[in-house]
């Protein structure tokens, strides 16, 4: 069955605020559209998309209820539509800060030749790979692809090193570090990043939030190589390498009694190796054991984050209690990734809270999110500081929340368990919204006395119902009565007001402090 998809754009205006424009969903692909692109100002807003509630677990990933190679091509067809953003991946360009990846030091020219030139030659190799194979002799084939293969590996190769990288700490770090010897970090790095990329991201995060990190290298075979891995990986659930050595590690981590948090932190293609990871982890180990996790992931990649509950109850608690997202909006990966399979794929299981920075471009880690969301805290100690935090900061922004599409996810997940319940004749579930009754649990025909609103109704192909007000298309279940479906009101509430600051638990750990100090930054300590 073909997930449920959106078709809602918010489309940004010179005020920064967004208008709408609503069609009938009929395809599991966007539309072809072009959004309009920005200009080089800096973002304006904080978009936060509140984390998935699907309080019985209704929604599954897309590669749990379609074929490799449907997914395959629809991986492709929306990448293509998101080409469009391509060139703003670099923007901004210039940078001063010598551990930026596009800080131009002759280590970095270097790497940036190297891409180039295996960029050019799988370009090439693709082009002609399909007229190669239909003119030359088999063995003239294999041998120019064998070439191209060698030379593909020996231009990539002083790129690569060493399965994992561990952060490089002057003292004042170490001696923060210290404080939390029974934590682990672990950061996995995306396209396109060399040894030496790595080395400084570790460094960075290290510096940033005071404690030891470790780097699970995703080693880069060029541009083109590391998008059709991703594609693998998305469509095809396939463990490489570096997910293998994620998994290890991980698992190895959560194992040891005397660890007791272990932090995951993904940037790019590391989001899609984090999620697959889970998902083998949720299998093997306790859930108490995976309540050590806490993930973060910067313009993931990943189509699905699975994080299942203790129980069948909008109040129960998820084995991991803290994910969390960050994108900026004209960012082609995050467009691919977290952004489509939220705001898009309405059915999908995505878990975490999303915060996106509007109309903001660039993918580089530290050059586009780090510096921008979390400096080092003694380069902008006036921003981090609770007494004069800056309001035009990241953190001290009042965030927008789009309550439009957690309304749209919660209302597509509960359409979803009325398909379920239909076909396996499952009778009874919690449809309570009211504070009074939450989590009752309540047959068919008690609808209408726990929800006067609801309407028994029979939602059709193209056709939403009218108690939602949001021309929801649901109803993929050909005519499948949904008399217990209800739209969960006020979505996102809690959030209204609120800035990054008071949403996020990520900079809590700013600087070597612990979130178990949080009354102490709140009374005007050091954060």
């Amino acid at each position: 069955m073909p997930g449920i998809v959106s078709q809602d754009h918010g489309l940004p205006n010179s005020t920064g605020q967004e208008t709408h424009q609503q069609t009938q969903p009929t395809s599991a692909l966007p539309p072809t559209t072009a959004k309009p692109l920005p200009s080089l100002a800096m973002a304006n807003t904080i978009e936060f998309i509140p984390s998935q509630m699907d309080a019985l677990s209704s929604t599954t990933t897309e590669a749990a209820r379609e074929s490799p190679i449907r997914l395959l091509t629809q991986d492709i067809a929306v990448l293509v539509t998101k080409l469009q953003f391509l060139p703003w991946v670099l923007r901004p360009f210039w940078t001063s800060d010598p551990d930026a990846e596009l800080y131009l030091s002759l280590r970095g020219m270097r790497d940036i030749v190297l891409q180039s030139w295996l960029f050019v030659l799988e370009m090439t190799a693709l082009i002609f790979a399909i007229p190669a194979f239909l003119v030359l002799p088999g063995t003239m084939f294999l041998g120019m692809a064998a070439v191209f293969f060698t030379l593909i590996c020996a231009v990539a190769w002083p790129m690569h090193g060493s399965k994992l990288v561990y952060s490089k700490m002057d003292e004042g770090t170490v001696t923060k570090a210290q404080q939390h010897e029974d934590e682990r970090w672990i950061f996995v790095n995306g396209c396109m990043t060399t040894h030496t990329g790595l080395q400084n991201n570790v460094d960075r995060l290290s510096k940033i939030f005071g404690r030891a990190v470790i780097g699970v290298h995703n080693k880069s075979n060029g541009l083109i190589a590391d998008v059709v891995e991703c594609l693998i990986q998305r469509c095809f659930a396939y463990n490489t390498r570096d997910i293998r050595v994620t998994i290890d590690y991980v698992k190895a981590c959560l194992a040891d009694p005397t660890i007791t948090k272990v932090i995951l932190i993904g940037h790019s293609q590391g989001g899609i190796i984090i999620s697959l990871a889970l998902d083998y982890l949720f299998a093997d180990l306790p859930a108490t054991t995976i309540s050590k996790l806490e993930i973060y992931t910067f313009a993931s990649a990943a189509s699905h984050f699975n994080n299942p509950r203790f129980g069948f109850n909008r109040d129960a608690p998820r084995y991991i209690q803290h994910i969390e997202h960050y994108c900026n909006e004209y960012d082609v990966v995050g467009q691919w990734g977290v952004l489509h399979n939220t705001k898009t794929v309405l059915d999908n299981r995505y878990s975490g809270g999303v915060f996106v920075r509007a109309r903001a471009t660039g993918h580089m880690l530290i050059q586009h999110y780090l510096n921008v969301m979390f400096p080092i805290p003694s380069a902008a100690a006036t921003t981090y500081d609770g007494a004069t935090a800056d309001p035009h900061s990241f953190l001290d922004k009042v965030v927008a929340v789009d309550e439009k599409t957690a309304t749209k996810r919660e209302s597509a997940a509960q359409h979803k368990l009325g398909v379920l319940r239909r076909e396996s004749g499952f009778e009874e579930f919690i449809i309570s919204e009211n504070e009074d009754d939450e989590g009752a649990v309540l047959k068919n025909g008690d609808a209408a006395a726990a929800a006067p609103d609801l309407r028994p109704q029979v939602l059709r192909q193209g056709q939403g119902g009218d108690d939602d007000g949001l021309g929801l298309g649901l109803g993929l279940g050909g005519g499948l009565p949904c008399a217990n479906r209800v739209v969960w009101a006020g979505i996102g509430r809690e959030a209204r007001g609120k800035t990054t600051r008071e949403l996020s638990r990520l900079w809590m750990y700013l600087d070597g402090n612990d979130p178990v100090d949080e009354r102490k930054w709140r009374r005007g300590g050091a954060y």
